[in-house]
Order: C-alpha cells, then structure tokens, then sequence
C-alpha cells in the first residue's frame, strides 16, 4: 500500500526526471519512467520494512523511559509517607520501611512490563498501609477483588498510582477523610479496574497535581495494548472514579513471580 501510495505520488517527478536530462529521441519514456517508479517503490518499502523493524525497540525504549519514571516516583512518595511516621511511630515506620525495602527488593530484581493482577494488588496494599498508618482512622480501604482472575496479566504500576491519586486528591485533603474502593473483576475479554475516592469538600481546597501518572499511564496502556486498553476517569454519585480496562490475558503456569501476593505485616 505505501509502494502503491509512492508511486502514484512520485510518477510526476519521474517525467520531471526525464525532461531534465532530455532522454536521447527513439528512447522508450514509458520504459525510462517504470524504470523510475520501480527506484521510487522499492526505496519506499525498504523504508517501511526499517520502520516496522525498529517498532518493537522503539515501543520497549519508551516504555522502559515510563516505567523508570513511575518507579522513583511511587519511592519518594513512600519514603516520604513513612518519614512522617517516625517521630509519631518509630516502631511502625521501621516495620513499613522494612516492607518496602522487600518490596522495591522484588520489583528491581527482575524488571518487567507486565505483571500479575496479584503482584499489582501485592504492590497497592503495601502502598495503602504505608498511608493508613500515616493518616489513622481518616483513611478506610475497601476491596472488591475476590472474584477477581489474580493471574490476569497487566502493565506493572497500573493500580498503585491510581490508589495514590486517590488518596492524596481524595480522602487527605477532607477533613474527615474517606474511603479508597479497589474493585477488580473480568467482563467478558477483559480485565476491569475501578478505583473510586470521595470529592473533596467544596469549602476544602483539593490537591494540586499535574496529572503525570494518570498521562504516564494512558501512554502505557497505549504502547502495550493500543485501543484496545483505555483509563477513564469521571465524577459518579459523589465520588471520583478511574476506570482501567485492558484485554483478559492470563499468565503462563511457567512464568515466574516476582512479588508475593500475600498481605504483608504492615498490609490491611
């Protein structure tokens, strides 16, 4: 298609050629101008086979720049929840640093873009514990997962920025907190994931973000999935909502884990 495309497009420029370099009389220009056509197509698709030969580096080397971004990112946030603790709480913040050294200790030693709903869960209650013991009773977490395929596979940091905006735009800024819904289920050939947070108070000024996990995941759900993946997010009966749904693909029983799927110490 692009050849036919080429050519079409380039057969003007084949009759400029042979004007300009005045084709000897008796010559064949229909023969001179195929002559100049075929170049111009076999340029054209040796072209398009580079492209499509460089695409999957190309897709890896971007998401491997996004991944990196999210890793320190999900870190920072972390250390500095548990930093808060460690005048009120010392005791709690070694145990929670000690689960997320444990953590980052899995997530490093074997990086990967796709990841088991488990491992992602894993990952979203050791986050959600770190927060839960930071701000007390005004954070409540609740999970609709049970149903849930745990062997599903997605791209890895998919949920955890999710829960974090959740909690920082939703339920700190409130005076009285609030609760973070995790809600994982399968609807028909795909893998669904709602997290739900309350509005903050009108009277009550939200937290300023610029939206650089939720823009670093749509790119992501992009490159590994294209149409076929989206994340919406939109207002619903008072609580803000972030829809993630990506095709239903199971892990292989060869593959192997990286994280536990079990609740840590510090877990709710």
């Amino acid at each position: 298609m692009l050849a036919t495309v080429a050519a079409v497009m380039m057969a003007p420029l084949g009759h400029a050629w042979m004007v300009a370099y005045r084709v000897p009389p008796g010559t064949d220009p229909l023969r001179h101008t195929a002559w100049v056509l075929m170049w111009l197509a076999m340029a054209a698709l040796w072209e398009a086979w580079q492209r499509q030969r460089l695409l999957p580096a190309l897709v890896n080397a971007r998401l491997q720049a996004l991944h990196a971004r999210m890793q320190p990112h999900f870190l920072f946030n972390s250390l500095n929840s548990v930093l808060a603790l460690i005048r009120r709480d010392p005791e709690r913040a070694e145990t929670l640093l000690e689960d997320l050294a444990e953590l980052y200790r899995a997530l490093l030693k074997e990086p990967r873009h796709q990841v088991t709903l488990a491992e992602e869960l894993a990952l979203a209650r050791s986050y959600l514990a770190v927060e839960q013991a930071r701000l007390g009773e005004r954070l409540a977490v609740q999970w609709r997962v049970d149903a849930a395929p745990m062997d599903a596979l997605l791209p890895s940091l998919t949920l955890q920025p999710l829960v974090e905006n959740a909690v920082v735009h939703g339920v700190e800024p409130r005076l009285r907190g609030g609760c973070v819904t995790v809600e994982a289920f399968a609807d028909a050939s795909q893998l669904v994931l709602f997290v739900r947070n309350p509005i903050v108070d009108a009277d009550r000024p939200a937290a300023q973000g610029h939206g650089i996990a939720l823009n670093n995941l749509r790119e992501r759900l992009a490159l590994h999935h294209g149409a076929s993946a989206r994340l919406r997010v939109y207002e619903s009966d008072g609580e803000f909502v972030a829809q993630v749904s990506v095709p239903l693909k199971r892990k292989a029983a060869t593959e192997p884990s990286t994280l536990n799927d079990a609740p840590r110490r510090s877990g709710s």
